[in-house]
């Protein structure tokens, strides 16, 4: 599973980090959701298969909206109304709520399994934490969107990068753990 996490892990760096010159983006973000989407494929057979498949869509997802912003950017705009492109970000926020809520969710199953309750506790609370603040992102961008308070931008922006380094520490936390089953006292 290690490869995996490291997979996940470097996927999330790239699609987070991604360098831009001009027009030019050397790196873009579907790079990133193509590495996670294979450190995913990785743990397939190690984590409940329902929802890796659940979290395999989601991952493609998000390379079709990388992809097709990266698009847009190049072609200066142009492709798509500008309604569109505005609800691209919000649209991909849930879809990362949807994916990283579903890996911890399938992690926290595994860790049931082999009896590690300390882990099962631990991922719950770093699942729900992600989910309460990553609504709240997800809510504050959605005002902006529909323009009730356009300042909502700023906390929302601080909001979901905090967040993406927050999953992308738990994923680096996840690599670390043991997979092997804990006797029961």
């Amino acid at each position: 599973m290690e490869v995996g996490y490291k997979k996940i892990f470097w996927g999330l760096i790239i699609a987070s980090f991604n360098l831009k010159f001009g027009n030019i983006t050397i790196l873009p973000a579907f790079i990133g959701w193509i590495f996670v989407f294979e450190g995913l494929k990785n743990m397939k057979t190690k984590l409940d298969s329902k929802l890796m498949k659940k979290a395999n869509l989601a991952c493609i997802i998000l390379m079709a909206i990388s992809i097709i912003l990266e698009i847009t950017h190049i072609l200066d705009y142009k492709v798509l109304p500008y309604s569109v492109i505005v609800f691209m970000p919000l649209i991909s926020a849930v879809v990362e709520l949807v994916l990283f809520h579903t890996i911890l969710e399938s992690v926290v199953m595994k860790f049931t399994n082999l009896h590690q309750k300390d882990n099962v506790d631990k991922y719950i609370k770093r699942d729900r934490r992600y989910i309460i603040f990553q609504g709240l992102a997800i809510a504050l961008y959605l005002m902006v969107c529909l323009n009730i308070e356009t300042k909502a931008i700023y906390i929302g922006t601080i909001i979901f990068i905090i967040l993406r380094i927050y999953m992308i520490s738990t994923i680096y936390s996840l690599k670390k753990e043991n997979y092997e089953f804990t006797e029961l006292a």
